[in-house]
């Protein structure tokens, strides 16, 4: 029975500990406005395989914020399931992998108000409780829901 305990004990702490291979990671400067978070200077936002996304924040060249996004959200390692990291930061309104969606560029809200632009595409969302603006092209995230004052902006820093 001891030995089933570790090997469980063990296996969680490996499977929570795999992270994806980087694939891809570019710098941005980074305004972010959510609930209980304010941040606004330089970012490196990471991509792995499936949809794991992971976004590093410094102030000063320090880290201040890690946000990890896979299966759940993770912020400086205290995770989060996605509804209840929208709960807590977004707005309860919004589907659960909003989030990862916006960092990945992907459309949203199964691509109501969508339209295409030359390099990107913008989404405009207007509901009772929902007041969004997305617009994603090359070199730039744009996500602003003015109802519940949530505000994601990254722009790549050209090197």
């Amino acid at each position: 029975m001891k030995k089933i305990f570790i090997f469980v004990v063990i296996l969680f702490f490996v499977g929570c500990a795999y992270r994806p291979p980087i694939q891809l990671s570019k710098s941005y400067s980074v305004i972010i406005k959510l609930k209980g978070i304010r941040f606004g200077d330089v970012g490196f936002l990471k991509y792995g395989g499936g949809d794991y996304v992971d976004l590093e924040l410094f102030d000063a060249g320090n880290l201040v914020l890690k946000i990890e996004a896979d299966k759940n959200i993770c912020i400086n390692s205290h995770c989060f399931s996605k509804s209840g990291f929208n709960g807590r930061f977004l707005s309860k309104e919004y589907p659960k992998d909003l989030f990862v969606n916006v960092l990945r560029k992907k459309v949203i809200f199964q691509k109501r108000g969508y339209k295409k632009r030359k390099n990107g595409f913008t989404q405009r969302i207007v509901e009772k409780k929902l007041d969004i603006i997305y617009r994603i092209d090359e070199k730039s995230i744009y996500f602003k829901d003015r109802k519940n004052h949530i505000l994601i902006k990254l722009k790549e820093i050209d090197e």
